[in-house]
């Protein structure tokens, strides 16, 4: 079990809970191999400006080894962070959400 974290705003979180991942647009990216994904973080990251105030806690059912495709950590950076297709998070995902 490997438990990330991502955050969102109250209209994301709101198409998030009513439509799933795939159709909350804040928060997703479309990538150059043409999925959605959603970054995510071993910590639950910084909202430095106030506008994402929701707390996404995604616990996966696999290994951190697992993802080491999906790793987008700039060469020497410490802070880890995955670009995780949203199909595999619904696949393998739990999604938790909590304000902070």
């Amino acid at each position: 079990m490997v438990t990330l974290y991502c955050r969102t705003d109250k209209g994301g979180l709101e198409d998030i809970l009513s439509a799933g991942l795939e159709t909350g647009e804040r928060g997703l990216q479309e990538t150059l191999h043409d999925f959605k994904a959603v970054w995510l973080q071993p910590t639950p990251p910084d909202d430095p400006t106030g506008t994402r105030p929701y707390i996404l806690r995604i616990d996966m059912d696999c290994q951190l080894d697992d993802l080491d495709l999906y790793d987008a950590r700039p060469g020497g950076q410490l802070r880890r962070e995955w670009l995780v297709p949203v199909d595999l998070i619904h696949a393998r995902g739990r999604i938790n959400v909590s304000p902070e």
